[in-house]
C-alpha cells in the first residue's frame, strides 16, 4: 500500500499506519551514495503511552543498508535511483493491537526530491522486531571499546579516520582488521549491493558495496575496539532484534 510522496519538503511530518506492515519500500530519486543527512524514526505508538522506538533518528542510508544486507539488493529503475525493502519484522508483519499505530518520520530531505513510501502487509503477524540504534566514537578518543553482544549488525561510515578495528569474539579470540580487510569481507559476504538500469535502456548494472558504507555481521562478536584519528567523530548504527 502506498503511505506516502514527500517532495518539497526536508521532513516528512509523522506518517501513520494502521495495517501491520512488515516491510517498508523506499523509492526515491536520490542517487545511490547521495543521502546526506537523511534520517529516519519508526514506533509504535501505544496506546497506554510507552511507545516501542524501532529507530529514532538514525542515518537513512545505515538504515538501507542494514535492511537489505544479505538479503535483498537495492533496486533502480527509470523512474527511482533507489527502491529498497527495509525489513521491520521477522517473517510477519508488526502486530498492532487496537488502538495502536505504527508512525513514520522523516528528516534532514532533500527539497529538490521525491520520497515515496509503500508499507508491505503480511499474511502472519510477528512480535520479533528489528531495532537500529546510533551509537558513536568522539573526536577526543583515539581509541574506544564497545560492547555488542547483544546486536546482529553494524553499519560503519568507512572513511581514512579508522586506522583499525579488533573484534572480541564469543570465543575469546581478538582479531585486528585493517578496514581494507572488512570491506573485502563485506563485500563477500554481500557482493551484489545495487542492481539496476541506466538511463532506463535496459542496460544492467550492479554495484558491489553501499558507497561509504561498511556493513559487519556481528554474530559471536561480544567487543569492537576501535583506533582512530584524534578530532574526527565517527558514528555508525548498531541492529538488534528483539521480541516485543
Amino acid at each position: 500500500m502506498k503511505i506516502a510522496t514527500i517532495t518539497n519538503k526536508t521532513n516528512s511530518g509523522e506518517l501513520s499506519v494502521s495495517k501491520s506492515i512488515g516491510n517498508l519500500i523506499i523509492a526515491t530519486d536520490v542517487a545511490v551514495g547521495g543521502f546526506r543527512i537523511e534520517k529516519v524514526t519508526i514506533y509504535i505508538e501505544r496506546a497506554n503511552g510507552n511507545n516501542v522506538y524501532l529507530a529514532n533518528k538514525v542515518d537513512l542510508a545505515s538504515f538501507i543498508l542494514a535492511s537489505t544486507y544479505g538479503s535483498s539488493a537495492v533496486q533502480s529503475r527509470i523512474d527511482y535511483n533507489q527502491i529498497a525493502l527495509c525489513e521491520l519484522a521477522v517473517d510477519g508483519g508488526i502486530f498492532l493491537d487496537e488502538k495502536e499505530t505504527l508512525k513514520i518520520e522523516f528528516d534532514g530531505l532533500d527539497v529538490t526530491k521525491k520520497y515515496d513510501l509503500f508499507g508491505v502487509e503480511e499474511p502472519e503477524i510477528s512480535n520479533l522486531l528489528y531495532f537500529f540504534e546510533n551509537k558513536s566514537v568522539s573526536s577526543e578518543d583515539t581509541n574506544k571499546k564497545i560492547q555488542l553482544t547483544e546486536f546482529d549488525m553494524m553499519v560503519l561510515n568507512n572513511d581514512d579516520t579508522i586506522s583499525d578495528i579488533s573484534l572480541t569474539f564469543a570465543n575469546r579470540q581478538v582479531i585486528k582488521y585493517l578496514p581494507f580487510e572488512l570491506e573485502i569481507l563485506s563485500k563477500d559476504i554481500d557482493p551484489i549491493s545495487v542492481f539496476g538500469e541506466v538511463h532506463g535502456h535496459g542496460l544492467s548494472t550492479v554495484s558491489l558495496g553501499y558507497p561509504r558504507k561498511l556493513c559487519l555481521p556481528l554474530i559471536s562478536v561480544d567487543f569492537l575496539e576501535m583506533n582512530k584519528e584524534q578530532g574526527e567523530l565517527v558514528n555508525f548504527m548498531v541492529r538488534t532484534i528483539k521480541q516485543v
